[in-house]
């Protein structure tokens, strides 16, 4: 699975690369069935990428191949290294994609890869199940039971989860919707790792969701008292 993904990846890598500069270079001149048809290859590379990623990430976890490494993040560099990879999904939908950063938080102490992956692959569902509405990521510095963290939460007004399904939507390869509409393809592994990589954090993960009015997520890292 590893040695396939590694496979998948370049080529991907080349078509986000051309696709890109297609975009910033010739977007504006572009009449608007082809512009159409470049933002639609956009967002299936974008999601192709996401698949090939989780697989890549998954083929590790099982191996224990990759250590858990702890550094200062800045919060600022992580959005903007982030959101553009969405744009073209919420964009597609016509739904509202918010970022916040609140207070005065600049930067968080965590694995940057383990991280990203958290963020990226909520996100990532929270659009791919809002047909319309909102996507809201919020993070803010709290404190529980005396101790300091960070809280990431990630609310969408999308189809929502069956109270008796959460802790199903957890489970790797599992998909609860129907995988072959068109809207909800996917592998089922995003929140499987999101979960396994919170718990290497010694994060905590908290789902609520209801059908047909949402779901939002909290994921809490703990932070020392010096950072």
């Amino acid at each position: 699975m590893s040695k396939l993904c590694h496979e998948l990846r370049t080529p991907l890598q080349v078509l986000n690369g051309y696709l890109d500069i297609l975009s910033e270079d010739c977007g504006d001149q572009l009449p608007a069935e082809p512009l159409r048809i470049l933002k639609r290859l956009r967002l299936s590379t974008t999601e192709l990428t996401q698949t090939v990623e989780n697989l890549l990430e998954y083929a590790a976890s099982l191996a224990g191949t990759q250590a858990t490494i702890i550094e200062a993040i800045e919060i600022a560099d992580l959005v903007a290294e982030l959101a553009p990879g969405f744009e073209a999904a919420d964009a597609r939908k016509q739904i509202s994609l918010r970022w916040s950063i609140e207070g005065n938080l600049s930067r968080i102490h965590s694995d940057r890869r383990l991280l990203r992956s958290i963020v990226s692959n909520l996100v990532y569902n929270a659009i791919k199940f809002t047909e319309r509405g909102s996507v809201a990521v919020r993070l803010r510095p709290i404190r529980v039971n005396g101790k300091f963290a960070i809280e990431l939460e990630v609310t969408d007004t999308g189809i929502g989860i069956d109270k008796e399904r959460l802790d199903e939507a957890f489970q790797p390869f599992v998909q609860l919707s129907d995988s072959n509409t068109r809207n909800h393809r996917g592998l089922g592994l995003g929140l499987a790792l999101v979960r396994r990589n919170a718990k290497s954090l010694g994060a905590t993960l908290d789902l609520k969701s209801k059908p047909t009015q949402g779901t939002c997520v909290r994921v809490r890292f703990p932070q020392s008292a010096r950072a």
